[in-house]
This record gives C-alpha cells, sequence and structure tokens, in this order.
C-alpha cells in the first residue's frame, strides 16, 4: 500500500513530494503505528466519488484503522487536470500566499 502511495506521488508530485516523503511516513507512522493497521481502500466510481469534482484525473483513498489505539486516519488525494477551474483557483491562491 505504501508503495502504491509512493509510485503514484513520486511520478506525480516529484520534486514537491520527495521534500515531505520522509516526514510525511514518519509522522504517520508515530501517530497510529502503521505495522500494527488494518488497511482499507475506498474506490468508488467517478459518479459517486466525493472528491469526483469536474477536472479530477484521479484520486484514491485510503483508512488506516489501529483498532490498539482506537484511532483511524484517512489518506486521501487527488489530481486535477490543469484545465480544471478548481486547478486555476488553487493557483491563484498559492500565488497570493507568496506574495508579501
Amino acid at each position: 500500500m505504501t508503495a502504491n502511495i509512493d509510485g503514484l506521488l513520486s511520478v506525480t508530485a516529484t520534486d514537491r513530494y520527495s521534500k515531505v516523503h520522509d516526514n510525511l511516513w514518519r509522522t504517520l507512522n508515530d501517530e497510529i503505528d502503521l505495522p500494527e493497521c488494518d488497511i482499507y481502500s475506498y474506490n468508488p466510481d467517478l459518479s459517486s466519488d466525493p472528491f469526483g469534482e469536474d477536472g479530477c484525473l484521479w484520486s484514491f483513498n485510503y483508512f488506516f484503522y489501529n483498532r490498539k489505539k482506537k484511532r483511524v486516519v484517512l489518506f486521501t488525494c487527488r489530481s486535477l487536470s490543469p484545465f480544471s477551474q478548481w486547478y486555476c483557483e488553487e493557483e491563484e491562491e498559492q500565488q497570493d500566499d507568496m506574495q508579501f
């Protein structure tokens, strides 16, 4: 499962993902103890996917459940087309955040 996530994010988010990779997995493991988790994937069809709005190219959704710690983590990610309205709005927000 972590290999699936790594594969998708390494290919699509390249430099951004490589900068957060180690810290992301270390933090998840510290909070939920990944080896002790049951892992579930949620694979909806495009029409019932809550993240499947116009412009969404793909998404994935994993639930990590640690019964002993009574914790659940939802790990979800999506890729938007650069031609979608949502993508353009997010880019504008990021540029606004970077201005001083």
